[in-house]
């Protein structure tokens, strides 16, 4: 008769390793296992297109994408699918898209649908945007045949899954003067004043949101800037200011940059649309001398002056005495002449070149 007995397993200080006659890669071996049982390896016609102006309800995939098998090809009677999992770059479940199964001619093809943040609001891309605002998806595909796959898509910085940033804006400031004892020559952001009209913004679609993140400098590197050294503008707000009484009169160019996603002072690569950008414009700022005193100013301004007005004056002219009223004037129309006893020499221009 036959008899089985269970034994210890022979133990040895010597490193042994077991070789087998199979190699090559896992990935390889999962394809093929998949081949063998006609399950999806991939989809094709993926089409990415996701930027912080991308609204609630929108799609990220510009058109239906659909599973192949591991040959590459479609499949003749559609099966279904689902997205099981979504993550950002720190690997951490969200829930900012779903999955759209196409109807009618695209039955059997998806599209991504982006659904808002947790108020349903438009992505603002940030300082850490290019690493963590990249999605990475799984995507359950079962075949009509009744294969069960999981296939992952997205993920990728600065491609697929991936945020894209779109490039700040602000409207020209015109070209203005201020006087050499003014020290705010640009107010904040948020102040009635220059900014108000000039209307930064970052580039997103959310508007409670649309300057986060924004960043204000003056670019002295620039070719066309001729700033003094002690105009300062403030990173966060915008303001430009000067010391009082300082700076020389003259026009100085001003090359205002506004950066956004923290860009300044947290650089996070360059040139491509998954980075901080900026936006800049030249302004031309003239200092010119002080203004008057405030208490040698007068509000008082006589219009149409009438015979026997209080302001009038006595003066000898050609030997006689003429009594009217002398006020300043652009031209020579509509001279109030008869309070100067018609004589058209008294008179004062001004703009009369």
């Amino acid at each position: 008769f036959l008899a089985i007995y269970e034994t210890e397993p022979v133990e040895s200080l010597l490193d042994i390793y077991w070789e087998t006659t199979s190699e090559g890669l896992i990935v390889d071996l999962n394809a093929d296992v998949l081949s063998g049982s006609g399950g999806a390896t991939s989809f094709i016609n993926i089409v990415w297109d996701f930027d912080e102006a991308t609204v609630a309800n929108d799609f990220v995939t510009t058109s239906f994408f659909e599973p192949v098998n591991s040959e590459g090809d479609i499949y003749a009677t559609p099966g279904t699918a689902r997205l099981i999992s979504q993550i950002d770059g720190n690997g951490t479940s969200v829930e900012l898209f779903e999955l759209f199964s196409g109807t009618g001619s695209d039955n059997g093809t998806y599209k991504i649908k982006f659904l808002g943040d947790n108020r349903g609001e438009p992505l603002v891309f940030g300082g850490t945007s290019r690493q963590i605002d990249v999605y990475t998806f799984i995507i359950e595909v079962t075949t009509n045949d009744g294969d069960i796959t999981e296939i992952t898509i997205g993920g990728e910085v600065g491609g697929v899954g991936a945020l894209k940033n779109i490039i700040p804006s602000f409207t020209d400031i015109p070209d203005f003067s201020i006087s050499k004892d003014t020290r705010v020559i640009i107010p904040a952001v948020g102040v009635s004043g220059r900014w108000t009209t000039a209307n930064p913004l970052n580039g997103s679609a959310n508007t409670n949101e649309n300057r986060f993140g924004l960043q204000y400098t003056l670019n002295r590197d620039s070719l066309t800037s001729t700033v003094p050294d002690n105009w300062v503008m403030n990173l966060t707000s915008g303001e430009l200011t000067q010391p009082q009484d300082v700076n020389s009169n003259g026009t100085y160019t001003a090359t205002i940059r506004v950066t956004d996603a923290n860009g300044d002072t947290s650089p996070n690569g360059s040139g491509t649309d998954y980075n901080q950008l900026f936006v800049e414009k030249d302004t031309n700022i003239t200092i010119g001398y002080a203004r008057v005193n405030n208490d040698a100013l007068s509000d008082t301004c006589t219009f149409d002056p009438s015979n026997g007005d209080a302001k009038t004056m006595s003066v000898s002219s050609n030997g006689s005495s003429v009594t009217g009223v002398w006020y300043l004037t652009e031209n020579t129309q509509n001279l109030n002449l008869a309070e100067i006893s018609n004589n058209t020499t008294n008179k004062f221009q001004i703009n009369s070149t």
